[in-house]
């Protein structure tokens, strides 16, 4: 079985790109709005997730900020059929369930488990200040990573931890857009056959 994030991988790696329509309106800036709801500027070329700014295109899209609607008789993988109803994540897949959507990585398999906050809403200044980046708050008893708010003390500390890895991956996708992915996945890379722990480089499997 092909792993559902290395089949979007394989996909997006090569694909072509869609001829432009000469109908096609001139793109606007989105930047303001995307940083709260995770997309990509068409302007600007840049997207962000939970707060953190992406200039790869073909990256940004294989990460899936907003997952996929699938059909589940589909999945030939047991524990992912079980994970489609209790919402949980498949480390031998790679890929998470929540609210009967796919998501190919582990970091938007956590996003989707926080809530959307509107910053506009956030009354308390020790969330305000969290909501620019990540932290928990003692007083609320939440955990703010960019806009998304957790109750669950160990999915807060999960999601920070892993938009940290992402913030790392950044850097590495340039050389290496498979190795980022596994970096965030806990993976290998399926060019440089490298394996990737809690964000470092694991030494390889004997074969």
């Amino acid at each position: 079985m092909i792993a559902g994030m290395t089949l979007l991988a394989l996909l997006l790696a090569f694909a072509e790109p869609a001829p432009s329509s000469p109908m096609t309106k001139a793109p606007v800036c989105t930047c303001d709005t995307i940083k709260r709801t995770d997309g990509w500027c068409e302007l600007c070329k840049v997207g962000y997730l939970v707060g953190v700014k992406i200039e790869s295109a073909s990256f940004f899209e294989l990460l899936d900020a907003h997952g996929h609607q699938i059909d589940p008789r589909l999945l030939v993988c047991d524990p992912c059929r079980v994970l489609y109803e209790s919402h949980g994540y498949c480390p031998r897949c790679h890929v998470g369930f929540v609210g009967k959507q796919m998501y190919f990585s582990k970091l938007t398999y956590y996003l989707a488990r926080g809530k959307v906050s509107d910053a506009g809403g956030i009354t308390c200044t020790t969330c305000l200040t969290n909501a620019q980046k990540s932290g928990w708050c003692s007083v609320c008893k939440i955990g703010m990573v960019g806009h998304r708010a957790y109750r669950d003390r160990s999915e807060f500390e999960q999601t920070a931890k892993l938009r940290e890895i992402l913030i790392s991956a950044i850097p590495l996708e340039k050389e290496c857009w498979s190795c980022a992915l596994a970096m965030i996945n806990d993976g290998t890379c399926l060019k440089c056959n490298t394996s990737f722990l809690g964000g470092h480089r694991v030494p390889a499997k004997s074969p």
